[in-house]
């Protein structure tokens, strides 16, 4: 059952270093998740459960916003962290922002929309800040779905 619509935009952090979805694995003649990555899956259906609570999931077309903030790596100097932080070092390194991207839509796949493919418009900024933590925003967008799900 899912409540009313949204008449705005929904937004929420997953704190600390978000878990990129990892490749299936195969073992005993069959594929599965690996464990981490359920695991963080489930994490991410439980923030995305208390910001959704009387609004999902959707049932029509969906923008995410997705905010990949990764605090600078501890060896480097303070000179180069605090580069980092103010925008002039940019995060050009793994783990890329499509395997973050899966894990976020996977997890919040039947809480905030019925099925991912009624994402039609996603916008990923990956960049440096005091603390890892990814911050994201779902809008719920007008027009009628081409399939009722």
């Amino acid at each position: 059952m899912s409540g009313p619509p949204a008449p705005h935009a929904i937004t929420f952090e997953v704190a600390g270093r978000m878990m990129p979805k990892e490749r299936a694995r195969a073992g005993g003649g069959h594929h599965y998740t690996p464990k981490d990555t359920r695991r963080a899956e489930e994490a991410i259906r439980e923030i995305t459960r208390v910001a959704f609570h009387g609004y999902g999931p959707w049932r029509g077309a969906v923008r995410v916003d997705l905010d990949l903030i990764l605090s600078p790596p501890e060896s480097w100097s303070a000179r180069r962290r605090a580069r980092a932080l103010e925008g002039e070092v940019v995060p050009t390194s793994k783990p890329d922002v499509d395997n973050w991207q899966k894990a976020l839509f996977d997890g919040a796949e039947g809480v905030a929309y019925r099925n991912d493919s009624q994402i039609t418009e996603v916008v990923i900024r990956k960049r440096y800040g005091p603390r890892s933590k990814a911050v994201v925003t779902m809008t719920p967008l007008p027009g009628e779905p081409a399939y009722a799900r």
